[in-house]
């Protein structure tokens, strides 16, 4: 519990073990909503991860209201309209802070201060922060934050809830007294042995991880641009994940340039996992204005830490000739020339 607190700058009993970034969550969504009483309003961005979006969604169905937050075209959301919507009958503003599908890293401090100054409670999804991006609770002075051991290199099937001190939440999963009788059930402890072990290298190896990987992936984007006509780069340049690449490419199905690289033995995708399995259509990519046609050709690329600059530069090669052939087959490409 420590080396957890110790990897995003909280107290060790302020962290409370889930099985997934997904059951995190939904104890904040769920839980502190039904900490408020008498208050049924929830915001969250337009561009959440689907276990924000859906248990909003589902509150929705019991009476609560929902507002989303705008985006602009890069994904950052609109602070004006943040500001000027809050008022005190909101039971939770939620926001990911990181997004996992185009990239953007939000200014979760700036976010942080607004919320704070109406004197609401704040979640922020960061699962994707730990081991790639500095991350300080204390700074952010936020009331809920959620970490996932598998997003920076522990095992699957562990996860956290950051709870500040004297933040009130329900419990989500109720019938045993483990987590300080806020979240009921076994501990995975193997799980949570691996969530220490890799939060302990995350904090030792961070900036090393950010030098490495926001080169490749810069390296990749700038190629990408180079290299390929008609395609969007998806999300912020700058203020980015260190190593996530995310683009449209037109006159193409994105699933089948990932089969081609597949067969090459290079693993990329159509967008996030969740929402692979979810939708068809990314409402992420929907709310940033990218057209349903274009969105058939979304490509998400991750690279890790143990990728090098040498299969940074062959998965280039091999999607340069991958979307060549996939082209040459279309007639919108065909009659575009």
């Amino acid at each position: 519990r420590s080396a957890v607190a110790g990897l995003i700058g909280a107290l060790p009993e302020e962290i409370y073990f889930t099985s997934s970034g997904t059951e995190s969550n939904n104890w904040a969504v769920k839980g502190a909503c039904a900490a408020q009483k008498g208050k049924k309003k929830i915001m969250i961005s337009s561009i959440e991860h689907l276990s924000v979006l859906h248990p909003a969604r589902a509150l929705a169905r019991s009476g609560y209201e929902i507002t989303y937050i705008p985006v602009d075209s890069r994904g950052f959301a609109d602070l004006d309209f943040l500001s000027d919507r809050l008022d005190p009958g909101y039971a939770l503003v939620s926001v990911l802070a990181a997004n996992n599908e185009i990239g953007t890293v939000q200014p979760a401090a700036e976010i942080a201060r607004i919320v704070r100054a109406k004197g609401l409670p704040l979640h922020l999804d960061c699962a994707l922060y730990p081991g790639l991006l500095e991350t300080d609770v204390k700074k952010w002075d936020a009331d809920f934050v959620t970490i996932s051991a598998h997003h920076y290199y522990g095992p699957p099937g562990a996860a956290a809830l950051y709870v500040k001190k004297g933040a009130r939440i329900n419990p989500l999963i109720e019938g045993g007294m483990q987590e300080a009788g806020l979240r009921g059930g076994m501990h995975n402890l193997a799980g949570i042995a691996g969530m220490s072990a890799a939060s302990l290298l995350a904090v030792k190896e961070l900036k090393k991880r950010q030098v490495a990987l926001s080169g490749m992936s810069r390296d990749i984007i700038d190629r990408l641009k180079n290299e390929l006509d008609e395609i969007i780069i998806t999300g912020d340049l700058k203020d980015r994940v260190p190593g996530h690449v995310s683009l449209c490419v037109k006159y193409i199905e994105g699933e089948s340039a990932a089969l081609y690289l597949e067969n090459d033995g290079i693993a990329i995708s159509t967008g996030s996992t969740c929402s692979q399995f979810a939708e068809k259509e990314s409402h992420v990519l929907r709310a940033i204005g990218i057209s349903e046609e274009d969105s058939r050709g979304s490509l998400l690329i991750g690279a890790g830490i143990f990728n090098t600059m040498e299969e940074a530069g062959l998965l280039v090669d091999k999607l340069v000739a991958a979307v060549g052939k996939l082209r040459a087959m279309s007639p919108l490409w065909k009659n575009k020339k």
